[in-house]
């Protein structure tokens, strides 16, 4: 019993015409076309005859004048390629000028005001944290102990930043 199962969007086909007797008769002679030509190939490969226009264009060529110089368009293409280097390190010292000329260094007496007010932001915030120090054990222990920690960040921080400003030379970037 043969019974076929097709999709009914294909049409209908007749019985002598085999689809999958011509699709493996294509494939066969898709196949034996494939071996001839490698065939040729190899048997070409075999005894090294290559087509004879081949090597005379080759003959003819290494005999021109120009043979063995670089073209006139690649000369031309490396000077464009500098150009374009040349113009792109331009603009990298441009912007390093640009850079540098955005950074100055701070007068004496403005770094002075920075580290007095420093201090005194250091005394209040000290103040504030001794306070802490005399209650933390008798009263609600574990905000005052986190308001403690904070306090004591915040104090390292300003020392820091006391630190920083206490050196010779400071020079202030303006960029960021």
């Amino acid at each position: 019993m043969n019974i076929r199962i097709r999709p009914r969007n294909l049409p209908y086909l007749p019985r002598k015409k085999n689809p999958l007797w011509d699709l493996s008769r294509k494939r066969t002679m898709l196949w034996q076309m494939r071996w001839k030509t490698s065939w040729q190939v190899l048997c070409e490969s075999e005894t090294n005859v290559a087509p004879k226009n081949v090597k005379e264009e080759a003959k003819r060529y290494a005999q021109k004048k120009d043979y063995g110089k670089v073209p006139k368009y690649l000369a031309k293409i490396k000077g464009e390629i500098d150009e374009e280097y040349k113009l792109v390190k331009e603009m990298q010292l441009q912007e390093e000028e640009m850079k540098e000329r955005e950074k100055y260094m701070i007068p004496q007496e403005e770094k002075q005001q920075l580290i007095d007010a420093l201090k005194k932001k250091w005394d209040i915030v000290h103040h504030e944290y001794q306070g802490i120090i005399t209650r933390v054990s008798k009263i609600n222990p574990l905000g005052l102990k986190t308001l403690k920690e904070n306090l004591e960040k915040e104090m390292a921080q300003l020392e820091k930043d006391i630190e920083k400003l206490s050196k010779n030379y400071i020079v202030v970037d303006a960029t960021q």
